[in-house]
């Protein structure tokens, strides 16, 4: 796992971790994933590299698949909507060559008009 998906891996498990205020005591007492692991799931630079299994308990506590908590720069809202997602994903893979042409057209239309929201203001400590 390269330093871009465990960077996502933290940052979606926080975002979720955060919305539900779930502590990593907690995570570990409804998924059985150790604190330690949760810790390191949550760190990056970690040398422990997460294994699938434990990605896939965590994210199944949240109703995910263990795949979407890799995905970079999602927000709350995505991870909240993670059956949509996954229906997405599913449509995609079992449709015809002119499907998913139609599929990759809108996803490139719809990127185009996203607008990012604007940056915080840094704040001065």
């Amino acid at each position: 796992m390269d330093s871009d998906d465990r960077k996502a891996l933290a940052n979606n498990l926080h975002l979720l971790m955060q919305h539900h205020d779930h502590s990593q005591a907690f995570l570990q007492q409804k998924t059985g994933v150790s604190q330690r692991t949760v810790s390191n799931l949550l760190n990056p630079d970690s040398p422990h590299a997460p294994t699938i299994t434990k990605i896939n308990a965590v994210a199944d506590y949240y109703g995910l698949k263990g795949w979407q908590l890799l995905v970079p720069g999602q927000t709350l809202e995505t991870l909240l909507s993670g059956k949509r997602l996954e229906h997405v994903v599913h449509s995609y893979i079992h449709a015809d060559e002119d499907g998913r042409r139609y599929i990759e057209r809108v996803s490139e239309k719809e990127s185009e008009y996203r607008v990012d929201p604007p940056e915080e203001p840094q704040k001065c400590g």
